[in-house]
């Protein structure tokens, strides 16, 4: 298994455990190598830039269960072999350094 799939394992593992709202941002805000306080906003990118498309989709409605899930725990999102990903995240990132600033805010 590669670094990336044993990285986003324990990702979905860890963030699969996360019920509220208020635990998942102080979870983002310790998303560093030694658990010290950082922007949520930024681990919430890094972890978006490595999810294709289905899985953003499933991150997205795990996201907006979480105002409503009380103790149902779901997965985040489900895990993919780094190796079927690759042309689908480089496709990605290609059409959003072809999206215009403006595109990308809009």
């Amino acid at each position: 298994m590669s670094r990336e799939e044993v990285q986003e394992k324990s990702l979905v593992f860890l963030l699969s455990s996360v019920v509220s709202w208020r635990h998942f941002i102080e979870t983002l805000e310790h998303m560093s190598a030694d658990g010290s306080k950082k922007n949520a906003m930024e681990s919430l990118a890094r972890i978006q830039a490595m999810l294709d498309f289905s899985q953003q989709t499933q991150f997205d409605e795990w996201i907006k269960d979480l105002r409503t899930v009380d103790n149902d725990r779901r997965i985040s999102w489900t895990p993919k072999p780094a190796s079927e990903k690759y042309e689908i995240l480089n496709t990605q990132i290609a059409d959003l350094r072809s999206m215009s600033r403006q595109d990308f805010f809009s």
